[in-house]
């Protein structure tokens, strides 16, 4: 039971530190595009997608891995990965449950002033707080 906690421990915080990474590179983008266009300039969240994808670079596919990798070095070497556990492991790895929240927070504020409202990145930060806690 304890190796099984240690595991546990141990892939929370290799993924935690990948999105962690994978922010602080997005903040890189921002505040660089900010210094070319000036302070002010709006980042368009379509611009915030893509910059993640930037820098996300295989951190999901690494983090469903590591998993794949602790389930066999529990269970044994040959052990067999249903394809729900992957699907579950991939929700994990790609943090979907806060992407979905962060949608939803972005629809409902379209919905409210217009869809071609700009949502500024202070705002998706605000609402990734919200989402994450």
């Amino acid at each position: 039971m304890k190796l099984k906690s240690l595991l546990a421990m141990t892939l929370f915080f290799l993924t935690s530190n990948a999105m962690a990474n994978v922010d602080a590179c997005v903040e890189d983008k921002v505040n660089a595009y900010r210094a070319e266009v000036g302070q002010e300039a709006v980042v368009r969240y379509d611009m915030l997608e893509e910059w993640e994808g930037e820098c996300n670079g295989g951190v999901a596919d690494a983090c469903l891995d590591k998993k794949i990798d602790a389930y066999r070095d529990e269970v044994g070497p040959d052990a067999i990965v249903r394809h729900d556990m992957i699907e579950e492991w991939e929700g994990e790895c790609n943090d979907g449950g806060a992407d979905a929240c962060l949608d939803k927070k972005i629809e409902a504020y379209r919905d409210e002033v217009g869809q071609d409202a700009v949502v500024r990145y202070d705002m998706i930060e605000e609402w990734e707080g919200e989402c994450a806690g």
